[in-house]
């Protein structure tokens, strides 16, 4: 199984390698094609695909059309392989195989782009919390807008430290609002959309940068403390289930001798 997996990955990836170099697919091509100059066709939109792809920077810059493309040369290649001896030896192939590889690896890149998202926007969300203590401290210190952003990366963890290095250098070439909210966009968490959303409009009333931070920050202690308050409900109520289902347990294991002794004694 392992043999038959190796090859048909290595057999999907040339095959994805040999169709980017045509035309249509190559990278260059797809480049112009961002910057308009060459029209483009109708596609059918994968909203839910694109999203998914921004959201991990290895596949960020990547096509919903290639990722697809990639899929299909890996179930492709899995394919090709166990009908090559049935078609060069005309043996008979291995139908289970047939059935279960190419399926497989079509999924394989969904399921890991999956676990990938899922795993950056926890680490995002953990991390929310002390990019905006920092900016609040630093801008009720004195400091600017683009000094406390600067001034963040030391103290954030992977990957959010990353996504604020993007925000900086896009800060000192586009207007505030737009790089805030393309940094919202990259990271694609509730938290950090409300937040760009919310320091935007504050901005666009005229109230200053520290008083909007500082709205966000209470606004968020409050929401973990409703979060902690939900955790602990849902806990006593677990506990109070498993203490119900113990004892229910033990008055069954206590009765139940009691309960043979009196059918035998109905019997007599």
């Amino acid at each position: 199984m392992g043999t038959v997996l190796m090859l048909a990955v290595a057999l999907g990836l040339a095959a994805y390698t040999a169709v980017t170099m045509l035309p249509r697919y190559s990278p260059r091509a797809g480049m112009i094609r961002r910057l308009g100059h060459l029209p483009v066709g109708p596609l059918r939109a994968d909203t839910g695909l694109a999203v998914r792809l921004r959201q991990v920077p290895v596949t960020r810059r990547l096509p919903p059309q290639r990722f697809r493309l990639l899929q299909a040369g890996l179930a492709g290649g899995a394919a090709a392989l166990i009908l090559a001896p049935w078609s060069l030896f005309h043996l008979a192939p291995d139908w289970g195989a047939l059935a279960l590889y190419p399926p497989l690896l079509w999924a394989a890149p969904e399921v890991w782009l999956w676990l990938q998202a899922r795993r950056r926007h926890a680490l995002l969300t953990r991390a929310y919390p002390d990019l905006l203590a920092h900016l609040t401290t630093q801008t009720r210190a004195g400091a600017g807008t683009f000094q406390a952003f600067a001034s963040c990366p030391p103290v954030l963890r992977e990957p959010l430290r990353d996504e604020v290095e993007e925000l900086i250098a896009d800060l000192r070439v586009a207007p505030f609002p737009a790089a805030l909210q393309r940094f919202a966009d990259r990271c694609g968490t509730p938290e950090t959309r409300a937040f760009a959303q919310s320091i935007i409009y504050q901005q666009s009333l005229g109230i200053a940068l520290p008083e909007a931070l500082a709205a966000e920050e209470a606004h968020a202690v409050a929401m973990a403390r409703q979060q902690v308050r939900q955790r602990i409900q849902a806990s006593a109520v677990a506990m109070a289930s498993v203490t119900v289902v113990l004892l229910l347990n033990g008055l069954l294991v206590y009765f139940t001798p009691v309960l043979f002794d009196l059918m035998g004694l109905i019997e007599r």
